[in-house]
């Protein structure tokens, strides 16, 4: 009879954001509900603070995994807070460059890209 160990958890261990697994969830759509689940999920992060953790997320997202909605709405939710994120810059150069690679509409981003 085969013996099982339930593992603890180690807190260390920095687990995927919801919002980001749905972002990275592929280059099509997403659906309304998806949409929202980012939001409300990226805003729970906001409202408690962990602008590190947001910011971490930021640095390791895979543009290549994501559709244009899924860029827009994490710009669009997080600009609000971009002050409070070291790599907002970055992200959103990352976030144009994969607009413009795409050949997709710059002004996507209007009000958020300085033009």
């Amino acid at each position: 009879m085969p013996l099982f160990v339930k593992q603890q958890a180690n807190e260390n261990v920095d687990l995927m954001p919801e919002w980001k697994a749905i972002a990275e969830s592929g280059v099509g759509s997403l659906d309304l509900s998806q949409i929202k689940v980012l939001i409300i999920d990226l805003g729970d992060h906001l409202s408690g603070g962990d602008f590190p953790g947001i910011d971490r997320a930021l640095g390791s997202l895979d543009f290549s995994r994501m559709g244009e909605d899924a860029i827009v709405t994490v710009s669009r939710t997080l600009y609000p807070a971009r002050s409070a994120l070291p790599g907002w810059q970055n992200f959103l150069q990352n976030a144009q460059h994969e607009i413009e690679k795409r050949g997709l509409d710059g002004r996507l981003l209007c009000g958020i890209v300085d033009s």
